[in-house]
């Protein structure tokens, strides 16, 4: 992947509230090693000033990420060549859409495509949707998440900017997105467990489902499993049953998954693809890279998809599972 560039913390918490501008002056939060806020910005762009008027976080949040884009000059299209203008300028933003409801995002987004579009010739509307793609969709970036990408995605798919060869990829990619979306039911496949014996995953009763997509001969795999293992709010939901975690090995090489069975929790079931022609990675779920989560209620609704234990751990002490 290209050089990454970072939030701004301290920058997007002084903006929406969180913490008090004193903590920037007195040095306990520091931004580009002592720089001001703006300091990283140029003509191109400065920050939005946010009314006095507006006292709550969730407003606060609420009109900067409508705002953000108000000062950026979408008639230089030097302005998007300077990586460390609109690029980090284009970090700070995903930050707050992470503090703002879904339709909040959607129409943030909405907003800054359509300011993209007034440069006819195209370049920096595709310029804003290239590095959407590159923070929001690619596995390796901190910043990965596909319901914010399938957004710029949706929009992209509308917009007269690209033409029909420039819109088969975002396709693909949207019909790869929704497969097992959250909030719609996960599809079923079979599965073989280390006994022998045949099973689905729509046929485990259990008021959560937690999937673990690995190959055990994976660095990131092995760490992932000791996490799991260290994991009390994991293991608290498996010791009252309210969890089943099911370690789903999907690859072909079946011999790998049989050496390394011997290593996994009793409490776990250990399984590997029982579909005809190895299905699960192919056709019915979308797996970028794994180790991959996926979380489940009893329905087998998706709750989570495709996260880091992080996210999992976060879910389950938010609602006190």
């Amino acid at each position: 992947m290209d050089k990454i560039f970072y939030n701004s913390v301290s920058l997007l918490l002084l903006l929406v509230g969180i913490i008090g501008a004193n903590d920037i002056i007195n040095g306990q939060q520091q931004i580009d090693n002592n720089k001001s806020a703006t300091d990283k910005y140029s003509d191109c762009f400065s920050l939005p000033d946010i009314p006095l008027m507006i006292t709550t976080n969730n407003n606060r949040a609420n009109y900067l990420v409508m705002h953000w884009w108000d000062n950026f000059n979408f008639s230089d299209n030097n302005c998007i060549r300077q990586t460390d203008i609109g690029e980090q300028a284009f970090v700070d933003f995903i930050d707050i859409l992470n503090l703002v409801s879904a339709d909040q995002a959607q129409k943030a987004i909405q907003h800054l495509m359509l300011q993209s579009s007034k440069d006819n010739s195209g370049e920096m509307y595709r310029y804003f949707f290239k590095i959407s793609e590159k923070y929001l969709y690619d596995p390796n970036s901190p910043f990965r998440n596909e319901e914010l990408y399938a957004l710029f995605i949706e929009h992209s798919l509308k917009s007269e900017l690209l033409n029909n060869n420039e819109k088969l990829r975002p396709a693909a990619q949207l019909k790869d997105i929704n497969k097992n979306r959250r909030g719609t039911i996960a599809n079923d496949f079979d599965f073989i467990m280390s006994n022998g014996k045949h099973d689905t995953l729509h046929n485990i009763q259990s008021e959560f489902i937690l999937i673990y997509f690995n190959n055990p001969d994976c660095t990131d795999c092995r760490r992932m499993k000791s996490a799991l293992e260290r994991s009390s709010a994991i293991n608290n939901l498996l010791k009252s049953n309210k969890l089943k975690l099911l370690s789903l090995f999907v690859d072909e090489e079946i011999d790998i998954w049989k050496r390394h069975q011997h290593e996994i929790p009793s409490n776990w079931i250990d399984a590997r693809d029982g579909t005809s022609g190895f299905k699960i990675q192919k056709q019915l779920y979308t797996i970028r890279a794994i180790p991959s989560l996926y979380l489940l209620d009893k329905e087998k609704c998706v709750l989570l998809k495709d996260v880091d234990i992080q996210e999992v751990e976060e879910f389950i002490n938010t609602k006190k599972l």
